[in-house]
């Protein structure tokens, strides 16, 4: 902090390789924490004291103090593979099509025929059954009657709507 003082961000999400890391003014909202932006300064504030100080530099405003990396908050967990993760970005595209471009050189060519099943796949290849066309065996007047209902119906709103039929 700006002060020489250590406060730790709980579930947030840290990238080491990046120049700057965003902090989300919303989620520090819904903390309880209050904002407070005046002639180029952004506070954080718990009641009235001031845990962050920010100051705007291109349009951003960056903290005052220094980051510090515990060794727990770099560890991430994936449990999808490489081969899962291409599939679904590149479109649910084909294990076929994953090994051409393996080939042409466009992805690393790594785990790729570990392709999980994928429920949309399945869902997208699906099709609807058609209805036959029905026998109607009818021998006289009124055997057989199509309609379509409407109704109840509002007369008055419809008026006021300007809504009219004969």
């Amino acid at each position: 902090m700006h002060n020489g003082e250590e406060m730790i961000l709980k579930n947030v999400r840290f990238i080491p390789e990046l120049k700057r890391n965003l902090i989300s003014l919303g989620v520090l909202d819904e903390l309880g924490y209050s904002i407070k932006v005046e002639t180029g300064i952004l506070k954080i504030l718990k009641g009235s004291f001031v845990l962050m100080k920010g100051v705007r530099k291109n349009g951003i405003y960056s903290l005052l103090g220094n980051t510090v990396i515990g060794s727990v908050s770099i560890v991430t967990e994936n449990s999808m593979e490489k081969g899962t993760i291409l599939h679904q970005r590149l479109g649910h595209v084909s294990e076929k099509g994953l090994i051409e471009l393996s080939k042409q050189g466009l992805i690393s060519g790594d785990n790729i025929k570990n392709i999980e099943f994928c429920e949309t796949c399945i869902y997208g290849k699906a099709c609807k059954v058609k209805f036959g066309i029905g026998q109607r065996n009818t021998k006289g007047a009124l055997d057989y009657i199509h309609s379509d209902l409407w109704g109840p119906q509002r007369l008055h709103l419809m008026l006021e709507a300007g809504i009219f039929y004969p």
